[in-house]
Order: structure tokens, then sequence, then C-alpha cells
């Protein structure tokens, strides 16, 4: 009697186990049908393409299922797109996620007499376009002989593009526009019409922000405005009426004729 007891007891016990095992099984397609990756939304891009958020996004093996997807970029720190700072990643639904990305800036773009080679303030190249895009400024200067997508454009000094990076951001920040940016030597010309202002490669947001003031006393003056040595109130800023550095000579010239 023990005997059948015991056989009836495991009986029950494996089917149990089997019926655990078989529900656990059940649930596990069921997530993995539901979460099934079917579409992806991005949102927040200007230069990188869907297509190419949506290719990076999915180059895990296990990019197949949304849930893991969610779960990859909210609870880890996976390796970000070359041209991107930071992304977001939320499920729109079970079967849909919404990638919403943040670019690196764009600080500038140089011509290669073919295309429009964009670049962020380390100097890599963010696009290489046939067409303009309105609100980079064009950085003269610059020699381009090999743009590659994503990678460093060559520069003499790599310090060029972090005075690029820093002029253009005091510009922007403080609302003042410019009709030239010109690199020479490592050193930062500024152009507003008829006046070039002359940099230097330090203290550019002290010596930026001294130039709109400036410019509304000198009027209609053409010449060059120096501001390479000014460090403080103290410093002697001088202008140079119908003189221009050797760079600025021959548009000046052009724009008079």
């Amino acid at each position: 009697m023990k005997s059948r007891k015991r056989t009836r007891s495991g009986r029950r016990s494996l089917m149990i186990a089997g019926i655990a095992v078989a529900a656990v099984l059940l649930l596990l397609v069921l997530f993995l049908l539901l979460f099934q990756l079917r579409g992806i939304e991005v949102t927040g891009n200007t230069y990188v393409s869907q297509d190419e958020v949506a290719e990076w996004v999915q180059e895990d093996r296990y990019a197949t299922n949304s849930f893991y997807l969610w779960a990859k970029y909210k609870f880890t720190d996976p390796t970000l797109y070359p041209a991107l700072d930071g992304v977001e990643v939320k499920l729109k639904n079970p079967w849909t996620i919404s990638v919403r990305v943040y670019e690196k800036k764009m600080v500038g773009f140089v011509y290669d007499e073919t295309n429009y080679v964009y670049f962020d303030g380390e100097g890599m190249v963010l696009a290489i376009d046939l067409e303009f895009r309105d609100g980079v400024p064009f950085i003269e200067g610059l020699t381009v002989s090999q743009a590659v997508l994503y990678e460093t454009m060559p520069a003499e000094e790599a310090s060029v593009f972090e005075v690029i990076l820093e002029a253009t951001q005091v510009l922007e920040k403080n609302k003042i526009a410019t009709d030239r940016i010109v690199i020479k030597d490592s050193q930062l010309y500024l152009y507003f019409g008829s006046v070039c202002a002359r940099l230097g490669n330090t203290n550019l947001e002290n010596r930026i922000i001294q130039i709109p003031p400036i410019l509304e006393k000198l009027e209609d003056k053409k010449g060059t405005l120096h501001l390479e040595n000014y460090q403080n109130s103290d410093s002697y800023i001088s202008f140079d009426e119908n003189v221009w550095p050797d760079e600025a000579q021959n548009e000046a010239q052009s724009e008079e004729n």
C-alpha cells in the first residue's frame, strides 16, 4: 500500500512539474511573439538618416525583441553611433520602439570643390553632402585633402577645432552674427562687413563680446580690429583703418571693384 501511494505521489509530482514547465514555455513563446520587433520610429535626427539609426539599433543579435532593446538602452550604457551624443529608447507598444536621438552638433563646414563637409568640435566628419545646410558656418582656411565620414579631418594642429568650437559657441550664445570665419595658422579672424577682427586663439569669449559695441563706434569704417592681445578692460585695442590682413586683402579689393 505504501509503495502504491509513493508511485501515485511521484506521478502527481511529475505531472505538476510537467504542467509548470509547459506553462513557462508557453509564457516564453507568448512573450517572444508579443514583443517581436516590427517597427522602429526615429525622432530628433536632422542629418543622420532614419535608416542609419534603425540599422545601428538592430546590429545586436537579440535586437528582434523590442523589450530587450528597451531594457538594453534603459539599464546599460551601449556604444553609441559615431554621430550621436545620446539616445533614448521607449516602448511605443509591445512590437514598436521609439528612438529619440541626440546628434553631435555641427560647428562648421568646408567645401572640397565637390561636397560640403560638415564637422564637429573635435574635427570629426559628421556629413558629406552635395547640399548646403543652413545654420552651419562656413570655415575658411581649412583645407580638406580627404574627408571620410565619422573620421577626424586632418589638420596641422588639432587645437584648431577647439578654437572653432569655442568661437561658434560664443557667437551663438551672444547672438553675434558674423559674415565670415577664417582660420589661418590656428589664429581666428571674424569678418563683419568691411571690418576684420583678429582674435588669436585664446581668451576668445572675452574678446568676441568686445566686438559689437566697437562696431557701433566704427560705423562705416573699413579695416582691421586688433583683439589678439586683449586680456581685460585695461588692455589696449587698436584699429587699422583701410588695412586688412593678408587673407582679407583679395576679398576687400573684389568687394570694392
